[in-house]
């Protein structure tokens, strides 16, 4: 257990930097494997305190770590758009069934696919002719029951379970959000209730540079041949979307050569640039210069 408070009675927030050595809920630390990692405490400050942050090392033996654990590792998303990840599972016992709860932090959700359902499934690798159910149960909290009609072992003993597209909305700020795994409860081959401790994990919001599709904050070909896939494999890519129409198209691409072609080593936010425009007349190409 972590302290809450400092001596001058201020609130502590305590952060990870690897979530898969570590979990943190509140004030409690979970080791999760053995390794070592960076623990942050941080302190807001107010009117008579500044604000600070400390590092501490943390070092978790083989003896400490968690047999069984579900488990995100940290994940990066964009304001306005979409990732997709992976919840993870280790496991020494031998497991036929579980659920869970997700709690996402507000401005966060699962996207809903074109069939109406969420866009959340199994991955091949672990499951053998199991079912994947996934309920909104209000305010950011999603509810995941995994079965087999046959009572089957899933497969493995680590890796990759589940494949979840999380959508960040535009209004989130750039910053890291904590989200939580937890009430988690597996059933093992002899029906035996198998109930693993809560999960954290962050979610890391970073803002976007108009032109910069891979995000490494500069624009380049690597941005021109990221832009060229998009519009081949129908993707949306935020960055691209020069005309803000909410599509990837010729346009764009034009518009991507130019800035890339005028500033070779660095990003341009939306209102620095002003978009190449054609009238309906005009034949769309790219000439060399």
């Amino acid at each position: 257990t972590l302290p809450q408070n400092t001596d001058q009675n201020l609130t502590l927030t305590w952060s990870v930097a690897d979530a898969t050595i570590a979990s943190i809920s509140g004030n409690k630390l979970t080791p999760l494997k053995a390794g070592t990692t960076t623990v942050t405490a941080t302190q807001a400050g107010n009117n008579d305190y500044l604000s600070f942050t400390q590092d501490y090392t943390l070092t978790v033996n083989e003896a400490q770590a968690q047999d069984n654990r579900l488990f995100v590792e940290s994940v990066s998303i964009r304001q306005g758009e979409k990732t997709t990840f992976c919840i993870k599972l280790d496991n020494t016992k031998t497991l036929i069934a579980f659920e869970f709860f997700l709690q996402l932090p507000n401005g966060f959700s699962i996207e809903t696919g074109e069939d109406g359902y969420f866009v959340a499934e199994l991955v091949n690798e672990r499951i053998n002719r199991h079912s994947l159910e996934v309920k909104d149960k209000g305010n950011g909290l999603y509810y995941f029951l995994c079965y087999s009609n046959r009572n089957n072992s899933l497969i493995g003993n680590s890796g990759d379970l589940i494949s979840l597209s999380v959508v960040c909305d535009e209004s989130v700020e750039a910053g890291t959000y904590m989200a939580t795994l937890k009430d988690i409860m597996f059933s093992d081959e002899n029906k035996n209730k198998v109930e693993l401790l809560d999960s954290r994990f962050s979610l890391v919001v970073t803002t976007y540079l108009l032109g910069d599709l891979n995000d490494d904050r500069k624009t380049n070909v690597m941005d021109v041949v990221e832009m060229v896939s998009c519009i081949l494999d129908n993707r949306y890519n935020r960055a691209g979307d020069f005309d803000g129409n909410g599509k990837i198209n010729v346009m764009d691409l034009v518009n991507e050569v130019e800035l890339v072609m005028s500033n070779s080593d660095k990003a341009t936010s939306r209102n620095d640039l002003n978009p190449i425009e054609f009238s309906d007349s005009e034949e769309v190409g790219l000439t060399p210069q």
